[in-house]
């Protein structure tokens, strides 16, 4: 609806209609179906015409599978996308009845995450245990961190020197050596995040330098003391040294990472990340498994 009340479509943007009964959104919904159709058909002529006479390499065939499993996928979905919309079966030309087209399209939806059929995101027993993979992996390399901090004596007061290339008060170019204090320890950033599993190279270790401390105020090019991670530290980047305060840095007072950040519902990231659908994608998964009990597919055998 617009501003003045009258009836506006989200897609073509025309007055009058929303876009449940908007004709171009309909032909669009068509378009894709004969589209997706004739991809698949060719797609699936090829993998005959190899099968007769193989010509086609290993992974090309596999390539070709999967590219003819995803428009099948779609031109299914936009198929009974356009029978709830006008009433007629693209497959066949037949027209439809409305209940029947409203309850074929509800049984075909699939799950947001791991595309399987006959739940939802909001129920799925992958993304669950995918959770809880992911959140118990995560208080491990956070204590892990956490440990080694503490071997090194760092922590809220010790004492950071930095020398690195950069402007100075004066906005001229050259090295700079920094003087100042770790202010905090935040391990929160830690994660056991899309297929990388590194977390010495977070930035964990929060420094100012002691004119940042003071509140004094420079130039927007001036350079500033950098937060630290642990690589930083034991590969002495920016000529780093830290004297060790001993105050102790404590993981666990620290949340879980919840849900909805750790796997978002949209975005290019919504669906079930690569690695957690794979025997052997990471050691650490397949061992958090193994040790829990947690398949790969919760529905595999449904």
């Amino acid at each position: 609806m617009s501003w003045n009340g009258t009836v506006k479509c989200s897609y073509c943007y025309k007055q009058g209609h929303n876009s449940r009964s908007c004709a171009q959104l309909t032909e669009q919904i068509k378009t894709k179906y004969e589209r997706y159709s004739l991809l698949a058909a060719d797609y699936r002529r090829q993998l005959l015409e190899d099968a007769d006479t193989p010509s086609l390499s290993e992974f090309r065939r596999k390539d070709l599978t999967r590219s003819l499993e995803s428009m099948e996928y779609n031109a299914e979905l936009n198929r009974l996308k356009y029978s709830t919309r006008a009433y007629i079966d693209l497959a066949t030309g037949l027209d439809l009845d409305k209940k029947a087209a409203k309850a074929a399209s509800a049984s075909q939806r699939k799950c947001g995450y791991c595309r399987t059929s006959g739940h939802t995101r909001r129920n799925c027993k992958n993304l669950a245990n995918d959770y809880k993979l992911f959140t118990i992996q995560t208080r491990k390399l956070r204590a892990k961190q956490e440990a080694r901090i503490n071997e090194l004596g760092i922590g809220v007061g010790s004492l950071v020197v930095q020398t690195k290339m950069g402007y100075d008060k004066n906005d001229r170019w050259g090295e700079q050596r920094f003087v100042g204090l770790v202010t905090e320890i935040n391990l929160s950033g830690i994660q056991a995040g899309q297929g990388v599993n590194n977390d010495n190279g977070v930035y964990t270790i929060i420094c100012k330098s002691i004119s940042q401390l003071k509140g004094e105020t420079s130039s927007f090019r001036r350079s500033q003391m950098s937060n630290l991670s642990m690589q930083c530290v034991e590969r002495k980047r920016w000529q780093v040294e830290i004297v060790p305060s001993h105050a102790k840095v404590v993981t666990s007072n620290l949340k879980d990472t919840p849900l909805v950040e750790a796997f978002p519902s949209t975005g290019g990231a919504k669906e079930r990340p690569w690695h957690y659908s794979y025997v052997s994608a990471l050691s650490w998964l397949s061992e958090a498994r193994e040790a829990l009990g947690i398949p790969i597919d919760a529905y595999a055998d449904s």
